[in-house]
């Protein structure tokens, strides 16, 4: 029930909300300070044979509707801005054993995933969004834009700026 409301306009509470689906005015009405910008990702890559190239993004669907979900419960007098996901990752799966037998993979640079997620947290933080969170649904490191906990404090601290 959760996930079909994330995916719609309609706000759970008045402060969960998708924002692809919400007008300039309405996204510049939030509270800068009380408002978490949700950043999604998960690669679209092949699973073998038989599960979908999808697999990662109905994974990531579901985590973003729980952390949302989790976000707003803790904080119910912030808003929740669920941003469009980011579909993209360095490696894919078929990488292990260097061995490219099942198409599907759709995969960028390490250094251009990285400048996608620099620039996206740039442009947030330049309209003063103060809080982004980010994650991927990828389980390889390598596919993710922070490989290490410095890196992540790193994209968390300019993010923020």
């Amino acid at each position: 029930m959760v996930l079909a409301l994330v995916g719609s306009a309609t706000p759970i509470g008045a402060q969960i909300r998708n924002v692809a689906e919400m007008n300039t005015q309405q996204i510049q009405a939030y509270d800068r300070a009380r408002t978490v910008v949700l950043l999604p990702s998960g690669m679209l890559e092949e699973h073998g044979p038989y599960p979908p190239a999808f697999a990662d993004g109905v994974l990531r669907e579901r985590l973003t509707a729980a952390i949302a979900s989790g976000v707003y419960a803790r904080n119910p007098d912030w808003t929740v801005l669920v941003s469009p996901p980011v579909s993209v990752g360095a490696r894919g799966s078929n990488l292990i054993g260097g061995q490219f037998r099942f198409p599907g993979t759709y995969a960028v640079r390490p250094s251009t995933l990285r400048a996608i997620y620099m620039d996206l947290a740039t442009e947030l933080g330049e309209q003063s969004v103060r809080w982004i969170m980010g994650w991927s649904t990828c389980t390889d490191l390598r596919c993710t834009p922070a490989r290490s906990t410095r890196q992540a404090i790193a994209f968390t601290t300019r993010s923020v700026a």
